[in-house]
């Protein structure tokens, strides 16, 4: 799925807000066609589109069809014999009833940290703008793009994390009120950290 197969589902023409059966009927659509794996830059698009919740539900078709949760994710849900799990509830990780890895949540829970909560019919002239024109689609990260920092840095990525956090001003207080030190800071479990991360407004991604 790319970013022009989205756009041949949005409704031509509509400048300003959508109505509530637009902004239904739209996320509806999308959560279809995310059932299958979609590119970087569509997960990216879907930023103008989705709210925590909404992702929620994405993630819960995903679920269901059997496919890793993080959308840009090809494999399959498996057991340890490589077929598809069929008793969920014998997942052994946390994650594994989900995800195909460990990897593919903790890069979903920092996708979804960063969607915004305001309800589509406040969002102005999102099926109207092309791509890229757009701080929703221009703002946000993906964690491979982190990782990718951290190798050009020769950095944990860990300590990008927290140099995010750090921009952050609703959260710089509440991470130093941690007390971790360097040692701490490379232990810590990157799923925790990604449950606090909020990418500046102003941030402006590195191209992949």
């Amino acid at each position: 799925m790319t970013v022009q197969q989205v756009c041949q589902i949005l409704q031509p023409g509509v400048k300003g807000l959508l109505s509530q059966v637009q902004a239904v009927n739209l996320v509806l659509s999308l959560i279809i066609l995310a059932t299958d794996p979609i590119d970087q830059d569509t997960l990216r698009f879907f930023v103008r589109f989705f709210t925590p919740s909404d992702y929620n539900d994405l993630l819960e078709e995903r679920r269901v069809l059997s496919r890793c949760g993080y959308p840009i994710c090809t494999n399959r849900l498996t057991d340890c014999h490589g077929h598809v799990r069929k008793d969920q509830s014998l997942a052994v990780n946390p994650w594994s009833r989900s995800f195909c890895s460990r990897h593919c949540f903790q890069a979903s829970a920092f996708y979804q940290q960063q969607l915004p909560n305001e309800a589509l019919v406040t969002r102005k002239d999102i099926v109207w703008k092309p791509f890229g024109e757009m701080p929703y689609e221009a703002n946000v990260l993906l964690l491979e793009e982190v990782q990718q920092i951290a190798r050009a840095e020769r950095k944990p990525v860990s300590v990008v994390v927290r140099d995010l956090l750090l921009q952050q001003q609703d959260v710089e207080n509440e991470f130093a009120a941690l007390h971790i030190n360097e040692k701490e800071l490379d232990a810590l479990d990157l799923g925790d950290a990604l449950t606090k991360i909020k990418i500046s407004e102003n941030k402006t991604p590195v191209p992949p």
